[in-house]
């Protein structure tokens, strides 16, 4: 039998994973500026980014 732990442990993963999922919304912006620490993207909207948000890098081929 599995022991309760293991459910806690379970569905403590599940849960957090649940709410790690991308909504969809994607929000296009252009680098502007490289420097060794940091890199400055320009977005023409940033009412849906906040701070701690992750900016994902897409190429054009």
């Amino acid at each position: 039998m599995i022991n309760r732990y293991t459910l806690i442990l379970l569905f403590g993963f599940f849960s957090s994973a649940n709410f790690a999922q991308n909504n969809g919304n994607l929000t296009e912006g252009k680098v502007s500026f490289v420097t060794s620490n940091n890199v400055y993207v320009r977005f023409n909207n940033t009412s849906t980014i906040y701070i701690g948000d992750t900016l994902q890098l897409a190429e054009n081929n």
